[in-house]
């Protein structure tokens, strides 16, 4: 059994699946009450509904699901983050706290977390290459929380021991994106065409981000707990990571999750 934080949402309900496909069952958590991707999985898959800033709450889908790993997704997102900063205090940061608590109160021994390349700020002009020795110093408020989150889970590692790794995800572009971000015009521009639907781009054509598919996101989680060591080594070396999805795979998927299962998404 694995326990998904945030599993209804489009990364977490792709990371579900693909364990549920490899034969474990799953529990997933979120504020949101239902999943269409999971829904086929019928007793294999079980929702618990809840909020990541209540301790309770969380500590009753894991002491119900007894997880072998609990992969935290759950959060909000940069944007809404800056409209409510409180919020989104007590979301990513208290939140991230009951989950490390609660996974060493009822002895979880690993938790895998989603973190964001957000953590890294705009004073970095001249670095051809970020690593773990860059410094750190985001100016959003997700970027905040999410490093708390690292430090914390790095905290939870060295006094008491659980297991904690961590994944930057950059910009992730997927079908269905409603919650507006500063590069969500990657999926909307796919997405807005697929329809026949006119849409302006608001950044300029030089304007450059880092992207990951989703199903290449939910990848990086599910591969995460399968023997890498902690000890903070770059992905690609330490695990031989590579994306499946490149620019071009990446908008035929898109464009045939939107084909063959519209009603996931929209």
């Amino acid at each position: 059994m694995n326990v998904v934080t945030g599993g209804t949402g489009f990364i977490g309900s792709c990371l579900a699946k693909m364990i549920l496909d490899e034969g474990l069952d799953v529990a997933t958590f979120d504020i949101k009450p239902t999943s269409p991707v999971l829904e086929p999985y019928g007793s294999r898959w079980r929702h618990f509904r809840g909020d990541l800033r209540d301790m309770s709450e969380v500590m009753t889908v894991i002491k119900e699901s007894q997880p072998d790993v609990i992969y935290h997704l759950g959060g909000m997102l940069s944007t809404p983050s800056e409209e409510n900063p409180q919020a989104s205090f007590m979301t990513n940061v208290v939140g991230m706290f009951n989950v490390l608590e609660s996974a060493r109160l009822l002895g979880i021994d690993m938790v895998v977390y989603a973190s964001t390349n957000g953590t890294f700020g705009l004073d970095l002009e001249g670095l051809t290459v970020i690593g773990d020795r860059t410094l750190q110093r985001p100016f959003t408020m997700y970027g905040c929380g999410k490093l708390f989150g690292e430090l914390l889970g790095r905290y939870y590692h060295r006094k008491y021991g659980i297991d904690f790794r961590s994944v930057r995800l950059p910009a992730v572009v997927e079908p269905g994106a409603k919650t507006k971000n500063v590069s969500v015009y990657n999926a909307w521009a796919i997405e807005k065409s697929f329809f026949g639907e006119p849409y302006q781009i608001f950044v300029t054509p030089e304007t450059r981000a880092p992207i990951i598919y989703f199903k290449d996101a939910a990848r990086a989680f599910q591969k995460m707990h399968q023997g890498v060591r902690w000890d903070e080594t770059p992905a690609v070396r330490e695990w031989n990571w590579k994306v499946k999805f490149h620019l071009d795979d990446m908008v035929e998927d898109f464009i045939r999750e939107l084909t063959d299962h519209r009603s996931w998404y929209i």
